[in-house]
């Protein structure tokens, strides 16, 4: 009889829903063959416990090994939501953003990325995850970038008012807390703001609409989807299976988490 080891018996074990325990099974194996691809594809270019991203508008910017999520290769590769790298370089390309505001900075990915972009911007990060402030505070030290970059726990809405509306790009990734953030009729300040948000209906369904009407008024609104991932044309690229294309470029997202770009009319 074939031994079943002890944890993926524990998988089955504490589930006792026979689907989700074959859920459970298969996110087990995944996880596992994407640890193995990132030993292979990663770990070997880490130095001092920094990676420089090898691709697209971030190429060249380090970026911790301790990634908080499941998937650190897209980020490597510079191919994590790529759907993002238009309109960051379309609203650079105007050269007026003197601040950038992230909130929710988690492992400092765009504060170190959109300080190689918006050149001549301060940064300003907030993350209520004290773990994500100390390895984007890191990030920002491998970057030089610690006389540009400010970090804090709490951003509350009404620090909207605080920055110049002209010339503060906002940045936000907060997991359903946009729902709360960006109400317009409570912060009159975000009538004027420009903002790019990530929408979390994953976490409370509908809000990427409400968050489009509140907003239809004063903003042009422009809606991204996901969309999948490519990898390089290029060795060792061309000859992974079609399972370890998809597993280098997965996400780890949750559910279904468009962006919306606002920009004041």
């Amino acid at each position: 009889m074939t031994k079943i080891i002890p944890a993926v018996q524990s998988l089955i074990d504490q589930n006792p829903d026979p689907d989700q325990a074959h859920v459970d099974l298969l996110m087990y194996g995944l996880e596992k063959r994407l640890n193995r691809l990132a030993a292979v594809f990663v770990d070997p270019f880490v130095e001092a416990g920094f990676l420089t991203v090898q691709f697209g508008p971030f190429q060249g910017i380090k970026i911790s090994r301790k990634f908080m999520g499941a998937n650190i290769i897209p980020l490597f590769l510079g191919i994590y939501e790529a759907e993002l790298h238009e309109p960051f370089l379309r609203l650079a390309s105007k050269n007026i953003y003197q601040t950038i505001v992230n909130v929710g900075c988690a492992n400092g990915y765009y504060l170190a990325g959109l300080a190689k972009i918006f050149q001549n911007a301060k940064l300003l990060g907030y993350d209520l995850d004290t773990t994500c402030l100390s390895i984007s505070q890191s990030v920002i030290g491998a970057n030089g970038l610690l006389q540009r970059a400010q970090l804090a726990t709490l951003f509350l809405g009404d620090d909207f008012a605080a920055h110049d509306p002209q010339t503060t790009l906002y940045v936000i990734d907060i997991d359903g807390g946009e729902d709360e953030l960006l109400q317009p009729q409570q912060f009159p300040a975000l009538e004027k703001a420009c903002i790019i948000v990530e929408t979390h209906d994953v976490f409370k369904p509908g809000i990427t609409q409400d968050i489009r009407k509140r907003f239809e008024r004063t903003h042009h609104i422009q809606y991204i989807h996901q969309q999948v991932k490519s990898l390089p044309d290029a060795p060792p690229w061309q000859g992974l299976s079609d399972l370890d294309r998809y597993l280098i470029t997965f996400e780890s997202r949750g559910g279904y988490n468009p962006w919306l770009v606002m920009l004041p009319k």
